[in-house]
């Protein structure tokens, strides 16, 4: 499914509609239901880690087949203190949320060639870059001041099985996250 604010889903431009955890969870929990899904498999990327964790801290993982974390974080910061996301990702995300078009068109240009080791041919950059244009700098804002949950306990207790994958050249997400969360 495509997250609030994201690719097919609604994108209502209020902050308000990105802060709170339960917004993200109920969406997640009004698809199982509608869908009539039998132990899905959460599967998160990037932010969506924390989505998929404040989940199942709202909803246990009882009536969860499995989840999966790509490159993805749990909570704000590292073991260390760090901030889970790389300094140049996080500028490039603060650009993206610009409404001057030069500034986020360059930010989500910059962005999108961060998210691969390798350079993109140029029909999966236009795919990618394309896709990411279609979330408003509204909500890319909005997203950035997004209240997040400590995830520790919640994850401590999961009996579902779990995934979690990260690559060694990732330069969105700290290596460190993926750690915490595993």
């Amino acid at each position: 499914m495509d997250l609030r604010g994201h690719g097919g889903s609604d994108k209502p431009l209020e902050p308000e509609q990105y802060a709170a955890p339960e917004l993200w969870t109920t969406d997640i929990d009004a698809v199982i239901h509608a869908m009539e899904l039998e132990n899905p498999a959460l599967v998160g990327w990037s932010m969506a880690g924390s989505i998929i964790a404040d989940y199942v801290h709202r909803y246990g993982d009882e009536d969860i087949g499995a989840l999966a974390f790509v490159g993805a974080f749990t909570s704000r910061e590292t073991a260390e203190g760090q901030g889970v996301i790389h300094d140049e990702a996080l500028t490039q995300f603060r650009g993206m949320a610009s409404h001057d078009p030069r500034t986020n068109i360059t930010s989500t240009r910059t962005f999108v060639d961060m998210l691969t080791a390798d350079d993109l041919d140029r029909e999966r950059f236009a795919t990618i870059f394309g896709s990411s244009m279609m979330v408003p700098p509204e909500v890319r804002g909005a997203i950035l001041g997004r209240e997040r949950q400590d995830s520790y306990a919640a994850l401590a207790d999961v009996q579902t099985p779990a995934l979690v994958v990260h690559g060694t050249e990732d330069q969105i997400v700290r290596l460190e996250a993926s750690e915490y969360t595993a």
